[in-house]
């Protein structure tokens, strides 16, 4: 049974009781990681911390889970965990982090430079929200670039989201029931698989994707898919590198850890981006990676 109890003065952490949290925290990342050889490094690297007293001192549940996040991304190298108060956590349950809908995340036009004799569409979307309106906003945007003769999907500031919505963007530019990727659990073995969808409307233009060093997690799945299919040819940066599905978990009642409890798996490279990110067919500053879309599109043309 957990020492702290529930409704602690957040300034009053003794050593104990930091000690206890950080042990709750180890449980569930030793049950649930991804990787049970890195969860094992992680807790190695924490424990040695406790040891050393480099948690002493501490005597919030914020100064607590900003070191021990800290620590366990240190180990691991995966910008996927995040620990959180439980009071801020808008849904302990979602293996999604939530995403707010904002009308400047999402943008479908034409690009301003012109192409001789094509036209080129422009599509920037910021965040893979889970939210039925997003998805509602991808339809409209598809059928208002449906005269398009190419295609730029700009992802440069993309930081995931859903995966689900992913599979149905993708599924515009694929054939019905193509392999996306497989979903792995932490002991290698696969959870699901996710294919394309049967999309009445398909868009047949070339298509490039704009990427950065912020491109991140859902996106890249995105990136990555259409990448070693074939499909895109991306411009830009090496993308974040995070290709694990995560869970919101409960420690105890004060703090809650979203953690990577599977893995993407490719059925061609047989792999993923984690660590790597997606790497570009063209490498350019994410600044410039537009104006080179435009120009290969242009050089295409002629």
């Amino acid at each position: 049974m957990p020492l702290l109890a529930v409704g602690v003065d957040q300034n009053l952490l003794s050593s104990k009781n930091v000690q206890t949290n950080v042990e709750e925290v180890l449980k569930v990342v030793d049950e649930n990681y991804v990787y049970p050889e890195i969860a094992e490094a992680m807790r190695k690297f924490v424990s040695k911390e406790l040891l050393d007293g480099n948690y002493k001192g501490i005597h919030s549940h914020k100064a607590l889970i900003t070191k021990l996040q800290s620590d366990l991304r240190a180990v691991s190298k995966d910008n996927h965990i995040s620990l959180h108060l439980a009071k801020n956590a808008l849904d302990r349950n979602t293996h999604i982090q939530p995403i707010v809908k904002s009308d400047d995340d999402f943008y479908v036009g034409l690009v301003s430079e012109k192409t001789d004799r094509k036209k080129v569409g422009y599509l920037r979307f910021d965040k893979f929200s889970g939210d039925v309106s997003t998805k509602n906003r991808v339809v409209a945007a598809m059928k208002e670039l449906e005269g398009t003769d190419s295609l730029i999907i700009d992802l440069r500031e993309n930081i995931g989201g859903d995966p689900n919505l992913v599979a149905f963007l993708s599924s515009y530019f694929l054939d019905k029931n193509t392999h996306l990727w497989s979903v792995l659990d932490r002991n290698g073995k696969t959870v699901f698989e996710v294919n394309s969808a049967d999309q009445e409307q398909k868009y047949q233009g070339n298509l490039c994707l704009l990427t950065s060093q912020k491109t991140y997690s859902a996106a890249e799945a995105f990136v990555y898919t259409l990448k070693h299919l074939g499909r895109a040819c991306i411009f830009g940066e090496a993308t974040g590198g995070g290709a694990h599905l995560v869970h919101m978990e409960r420690v105890n009642d004060e703090i809650d850890i979203r953690i990577p409890v599977a893995r993407a798996y490719n059925p061609i490279t047989k792999s993923n981006w984690e660590g790597t990110g997606v790497i570009p067919t063209v490498n350019v500053e994410a600044s410039q990676a537009k104006s080179a879309a435009v120009e290969y599109f242009r050089n295409r043309d002629n």
